[in-house]
């Protein structure tokens, strides 16, 4: 070989001799955070791609791609596998990246020789294909599990380089893997692995945080300050944005008070903020940070719709060269739409608000409302006309999509304020528009707006048909929601029995099922509703018609059933209209109020938090109930009793200013039930006089069909009064008149009450208490009633574990049953003789010692520690020991979280 043609290998020979301090650093992975969180279920993601040959992790910046792929580098280091890691640059180049694999795998595999015949190949010019072959036999030769991490893959280049990745992931051994980090998409020719299943892509949504972590993320931060509401309110502000997480997390460690750092924090208002999107912007090329401030004023982004409002033709390749480069924009449902996210939207238009003159503001917002006209958007048209100061032409826009966008799509939200902001002149000029009034005031059970809107359409000269029709379903849907079912029944019969099918016919169909839930009769009501054919294009309907079921099932206290029947609707929802939309949020009430009554406790939180207040404001449109009931069993259960009250006393204002009475009653029965597990006596009293003073004057004034129902709460609050004062007989005397009741209406939750609080009567009168115990089990058992013993009185909880511990009940009541029952309380069976049969068996490990097993055991089955102390004859603080072992062995945060992880790691079976 000549001189002159050793000279061009000459860095190559540079590079593969000697170690170079750039290269010893692109070897080294990042240090991790001694708070950084460890998330489950991306170490899972991780487990379930080790199939794969190789996985690619594509998200823009700030979604926590290095710090997770050091976490996984962890995890496969413990797992026994040889790992290196290689940080790429803009200038590396084949040998660059080839020397530093070499040195990596001879780093961590402690063989000084590791690819020694590579790296000859490369010396005697022998081709990449060659070099690259020969290492990859070589790492196929030592058949030991090999990891090669590649981290900041965008920076890739090099044609040849790009060459030799393609080149590597084609021909990887069995016992090799390679994970890559990128902003964005690798100009890789990789179809066929991902045909063949040989290439996991995880993606920025993947990466996000669930509100699980983000709960988790403030605990770890604050303790005791982080509740669930407060973490579902970062959620949404962040949407689980890794990089807006940590930011509004320091924000509220900086101040005293972290709600109101948050708030602050949510309008972009904390400093740290400020500076860093402010610098973000700094940084982008010329014209790129003036071309977004004017897109900030949309709510989605389309290149055409940019190109128009920016008068920029080259609109679209800057949007993509922000979505691939950025975490500030993102993709809407996979299509040209994209969107802003909320913390850099706020930003922007304070921005736009402070930068731009009025007058440009408006002229963007009046080419925005061309566009989006043209482009069959009236929507959105209209807000931007209105924006640009063209009031008549905006409600012209909006007149005839209104009625769609509430009966079709359910964006109540955005129906009510367009309702506010319209003149009531220009509401009765479009029958569109008094319809869609009309419902909106139905829905939210305002009888009197419905009847403003659309009453004088049911009376002669009736007008056309159609008309007609919609008219008296609203009018039943609101009087009956307002309770007021001798108007709604009256509306209900004037309705043709020949009208065709149409939304006003199938309301009336769910108006009929409604009042025969008063009548007891639930297996007609859901048949009447599964009657109904299909969804006929109206989405929100469909809501409604899930979340009727399952609130049937509830009545008859089947929350199983209840949970199916919602559950897959309300994913559907979350997805498509958000987590803050009132569908989304009746079908959460129902679905939350199934899964308590399960005992899935987790769920149930994280379902009703941040969502429901406490303001009881009578025009809301879609307060259930269910939520208020749902939310005050959690917080007394957690042992918040004022939280408890003040959701109870809120449910009660929502009843007596809606003049619900039913709910009115259900409150105090509510409050007085939470008074007897205390057994206050004298709160219980007081309250009764207020539930009989309003009994006595409202009843007689309601339906007929509604007093079996007010009936059964009056009967119900007065047992648990006299249960209070011990007095047995005067208790005894109410459960037999409540009874009957419950039973003609078919209410499950109710029937199981009685016949345990029978159970408790009998045993306190010297009776045996086994038979109605044993069919309270049995109903609650068939339904999955679970947690209805410990939301009644913690004395039928006592009483039905001694009963298991005498063996009183039946063979027919599973014992996994009773101990869910128990668990749900907190309480045991009563002098247990072996303490591992109250949790599920555990799998034997070196891992924990015999006695922390033990503590395991238990804390899976709910004891807390006191209990816990008593049944292994140790100490408090000797249990405190225990648990303090077991968290840190453990990884784990709190209790629950411990029980998941000894479950995940298959010590609890």
């Amino acid at each position: 070989m000549t001189a002159e043609t050793r000279i061009p290998n000459r860095p190559l020979l540079t590079e593969l001799e000697g170690l170079t301090p750039s290269l010893v650093l692109k070897l080294t992975p990042p240090r991790l955070r001694k708070s950084l969180l460890t998330r489950e279920r991306l170490s899972k993601l991780r487990a379930s791609a080790e199939d794969a040959a190789v996985i690619l992790l594509e998200a823009p910046a700030g979604y926590g791609k290095t710090s997770l792929l050091a976490q996984w580098r962890l995890d496969w280091l413990h797992a026994g596998a040889v790992v290196t890691w290689f940080d790429l640059d803009s200038n590396d180049s084949i040998t660059s990246l080839g020397s530093g694999i070499v040195e990596g795998l001879r780093r961590a595999s402690g063989q000084a020789n590791f690819g020694h015949d590579a790296r000859e190949a490369l010396l005697r010019g022998s081709g990449l294909a060659q070099a690259a072959t020969t290492l990859l036999a070589e790492i196929a030769e030592t058949a030991h599990p090999t990891v090669i991490i590649l981290d900041n893959g965008e920076r890739i280049n090099d044609p040849a380089l790009i060459e030799l990745c393609d080149y590597l992931l084609h021909n990887l051994p069995a016992n090799l893997q390679i994970v890559i980090g990128s902003r964005s998409r690798l100009p890789l020719a990789i179809n066929d692995l991902v045909a063949h299943g040989n290439l996991r892509r995880v993606s920025a949504k993947q990466l996000q945080f669930d509100l699980n972590e983000t709960h988790s993320l403030l605990n770890q931060r604050f303790a005791e300050k982080a509740s669930l509401g407060l973490a579902a309110r970062l959620h949404e502000l962040t949407e689980g944005w890794p990089l807006g997480l940590q930011l509004a997390v320091t924000a509220m460690e900086q101040a005293s008070d972290p709600e109101q750092a948050l708030q602050h924090f949510s309008h972009s208002g904390d400093e740290t903020t400020q500076q860093l999107l402010a610098g973000f912007l700094a940084h982008l090329a010329p014209g790129l940070a003036d071309f977004l401030l004017r897109c900030a004023l949309l709510d989605a982004l389309h290149p055409e719709l940019c190109a128009a409002i920016s008068e920029q033709p080259n609109a679209a390749a800057l949007l993509e060269q922000l979505r691939s480069e950025s975490a500030l924009l993102s993709s809407v449902d996979n299509s040209q739409w994209l969107r802003l996210h909320p913390l850099i939207r706020e930003y922007l238009r304070s921005q736009a608000a402070q930068q731009l003159p009025v007058a440009e503001q408006q002229a963007i917002h009046r080419r925005a409302w061309q566009w989006l006209a043209a482009h069959d958007n009236p929507e959105e048209a209209a807000r931007h006309a209105l924006a640009a100061g063209h009031k008549h032409e905006a409600f012209a826009l909006i007149a005839d999509n209104l009625y769609d966008s509430c009966m079709k799509e359910g964006h109540y939200g955005t129906v009510a304020d367009w309702l506010a902001r319209l003149p009531a002149a220009e509401i009765f000029q479009h029958p569109a528009l008094r319809l869609t009034a009309g419902w909106q005031a139905a829905l939210s059970g305002d009888w009197q707006r419905a009847e403003h809107f659309v009453g004088s359409l049911v009376e002669p000269p009736c007008t056309p048909p159609e008309l007609y029709c919609e008219a008296l379903a609203i009018l039943a849907v609101a009087n009956s929601r307002a309770e007021r079912l001798d108007a709604a029944r009256r509306y209900s019969e004037a309705f043709p029995g020949d009208a065709p099918d149409s939304l006003a016919a199938r309301s009336m169909v769910h108006i009929k099922a409604f009042t025969a839930l008063f009548r007891g009769a639930s297996e007609e009501a859901r048949h009447l509703l599964l009657s109904i054919q299909g969804e006929h294009g109206y989405f929100a309907q469909s809501v409604f018609h899930d979340r009727s079921l399952g609130h049937i099932y509830l009545w008859e206290g089947r929350p199983v059933l209840a949970e199916a029947a919602v559950r897959r609707r309300y994913s559907e929802c979350e997805a498509r209209a958000g987590r803050r939309n009132e569908l989304t949020m009746t079908l959460a009430a129902v679905l939350a109020s199934a899964c308590w009554e399960r005992d899935q406790r987790s769920e149930a939180r994280t379902l009703l938090a941040a969502r429901f207040d406490l303001s009881g404001r009578s025009g809301e449109l879609m307060w259930s109930e269910r939520s208020y009931l749902t939310q005050a069993r959690i917080a007394a259960a957690d042992g918040c009793e004022p939280r408890a009250f003040a959701l109870l006393e809120a449910l009660t204002a929502v009843g007596a200013s809606q003049g619900i009475l039913s709910t009115h009653l259900l409150g105090l029965l509510e409050r007085i039930r939470l008074h007897a597990t205390r057994q206050r006596s004298g709160q219980c009293a007081a309250l009764l006089a207020d539930l009989e003073a309003l009994f006595d004057q409202a009843a007689p004034l309601t339906a007929q069909s509604l007093h079996p129902l007010l009936q059964l709460y009056r009967a119900l609050a007065h047992s648990y009064t006299a249960l209070s004062a011990e007095q047995n007989p005067e208790a005894s005397r109410w459960l037999s008149e409540a009874w009957p009741l419950a039973q003609q209406l078919n209410r499950g939750r109710e029937m199981v009450q009685i016949l345990a609080l029978q159970a408790l009567v009998s045993e306190r009168a010297g009776e045996s208490p086994n038979s109605l115990l044993n069919t309270a089990l049995g109903h609650a058992e068939s339904g999955g009633q679970v947690r209805v013993f410990a939301d009644t009185l913690p004395a039928i909880v006592e009483l039905i574990a001694r009963s298991a511990a005498a063996g009183g009940l039946n063979a027919s009541i599973s014992p996994g049953f009773v101990q869910r029952v128990l668990a749900a309380a907190q309480t045991s069976l009563a002098e247990p003789a072996n303490p591992a049969s109250l949790a599920p068996a555990t799998a034997a490990s070196a891992f924990l010692t015999p006695k922390e097993t033990e503590v395991l055991q238990l804390l899976a089955a709910g004891l807390p520690n006191k209990r816990i102390a008593s049944t292994l004859g140790l100490s408090n603080e000797t249990i405190k020991w225990h648990m303090k072992k077991l968290f840190t062995k453990l990884n784990a945060g709190n209790r629950q979280h411990a029980v998941d992880r000894a479950r995940l790691l298959g010590l609890l079976n």
